[in-house]
């Protein structure tokens, strides 16, 4: 993601995070400030209800006092009785306070808590959300990094919002898309370079140190199933011939052209080689009895047709030796090349004698 990219993106994404948790925290310090409010308010209504039962039950007391008093004067019966009268009043004024401060009290009790109640049920709902909104895409987004830091780099990042995990979503995906190219090329690089130093340039046949390494695997597998083992040698003739009438360029020619009728005489699990400027090696693993001599009778005529296709007053040729290996001579990988490489040379002198024979 370019650096045009991120503003177009900045530019569509309302950055919202900071938003929740500053929305969250101010809906718990509304709710906090009210219940702050209405404990005070009803506090002081506390305070007014004492109030009140002080002073009238300070008259109350007075008013007893008084009674007492003019008791001792006795002037009429009268006058006591309506001062009796006037006193049982302030007493049923006195006790409705007294009731009243305590309902008030109980009322704002119960106020207090419901409120104690509704903060802690707000408080877990913005919490709730919080998580979900925050907590929830950053450990999914920790999850995704480890992931991609095990070597995952199919590993990814959904965000459905549109806020700053998103954009952080956004650079982390295309972190690890552009790791996954880097580690694809890397990995064709070294394909590339294995292939080097495995394979014949010129004809895409494996080259000597590629034979050596395949037929270690190759044996010890022939040597776990009790496998039979062929190995053979070949060598072109005239190629020097060639070089000298028509050029290296038309000798690499049909170098590849060798090359060419070997890969097809043979099988994809066989190993064909080119160890040498003009000697090939191939080993034929889990073959029938005689299939080797047939591939060679069928190569041998297959060279000869096409040397009459092309006319040409030096033909192509190719030499070949073969050597059957049991499993446990197949480890001696060079020992069996050179007996190989010794039938192959034999069949090119039976070769000479005959050329020379008909000369």
């Amino acid at each position: 993601m370019d650096s045009q990219t991120v503003t177009d993106v900045k530019k569509q994404v309302p950055f919202s995070i900071g938003k929740k948790i500053a929305l969250s925290f101010s809906v718990i310090l509304i709710i906090f400030i009210a219940l702050g409010f209405i404990i005070i308010t009803n506090v002081r209504s506390m305070n007014r209800e004492g109030s009140y039962q002080v002073k009238y039950g300070g008259l109350q007391a007075f008013l007893s006092a008084k009674l007492g008093d003019r008791t001792l004067d006795s002037e009429t019966g009268r006058f006591q009785r309506k001062l009796n009268q006037n006193i049982d009043v302030v007493e049923d004024v006195v006790t409705k306070r007294k009731e009243d401060a305590l309902r008030t009290e109980v009322k704002t009790r119960e106020t207090i808590i419901f409120l104690i109640f509704i903060s802690f049920i707000v408080s877990i709902i913005a919490g709730t959300l919080l998580i979900r909104g925050i907590i929830a895409p950053l450990r999914k987004t920790m999850m995704t990094v480890q992931l991609i830091s095990h070597g995952n780099f199919d590993a990814r990042i959904e965000v459905s919002t549109k806020d700053e995990f998103f954009l952080l979503a956004e650079g982390i995906n295309h972190m690890a898309s552009e790791l996954k190219k880097s580690r694809q090329a890397l990995e064709e690089q070294m394909e590339f370079i294995r292939q080097l130093s495995l394979t014949d340039p010129l004809t895409g046949l494996y080259n000597r140190r590629g034979f050596v390494s395949l037929m270690d695997h190759q044996v010890d597998v022939a040597v776990r199933n009790k496998k039979k083992i062929v190995i053979i040698y070949a060598d072109m003739d005239n190629l020097k011939v060639l070089n000298d009438s028509h050029g290296h360029e038309y000798g690499d020619r049909a170098i590849v052209k060798i090359a060419d009728f070997l890969k097809d005489a043979f099988r994809r699990s066989d190993i064909v080689s080119r160890v040498g400027g003009d000697e090939f090696a191939i080993a034929l693993t889990d073959s029938k009895e005689g299939e080797a001599e047939s591939i060679r009778q069928r190569l041998i005529e297959r060279i000869a047709s096409y040397n009459l296709e092309q006319k040409d007053p030096y033909p192509i040729g190719l030499s070949i030796g073969i050597v059957n290996a049991e499993p446990n001579e197949a480890k001696e990988i060079d020992k069996l090349l050179s007996q190989a490489d010794q039938l192959m040379y034999e069949e090119k002198k039976l070769k000479k004698i005959g050329r020379a024979a008909k000369s």
